[in-house]
């Protein structure tokens, strides 16, 4: 009995993952278009980028123990911007600070300051 209720279950979920992946999908109301959103969606996320410095480019150091969020991202946001003016660019407004797994920033970026930072080792 729990084969046949295992093989339904995957076949109704087959079902409706097929008949959710219609590409142009558009509802009744005209508000809304799958295709509209992706186009919209690449758009904006051109420019955004995750930076991550390397493990041995951290202020990790300046961490204390029991450090809150809110003042671990003053100071990664200290360090970025200490970062940019050592390396001449200006007019990045990180969006998004990571300071835990990882340490980096989120921000829009023009083409000039990603081949900066791929081409610096930090």
């Amino acid at each position: 009995m729990k084969k046949i209720s295992l093989l339904s279950s995957v076949i109704i979920l087959i079902v409706l993952m097929t008949s959710c992946s219609k590409e142009n999908f558009t509802d009744p109301s005209g508000n809304f278009s799958a295709t509209q959103n992706t186009i919209a969606l690449k758009e904006a996320a051109v420019n955004n980028y995750i930076v991550v410095f390397s493990d041995d480019f951290t202020p990790e150091s300046q961490f204390a123990p029991g450090m809150s969020y809110e003042k671990r991202n003053d100071v990664m946001g200290a360090f970025v911007r200490e970062y940019f003016a050592g390396q001449g660019i200006a007019g990045v407004n990180p969006v998004r600070y990571y300071n835990k797994a990882l340490h980096g920033f989120a921000a829009s970026l023009s083409l000039d300051v990603v081949e900066k930072l791929r081409n610096d080792s930090g």
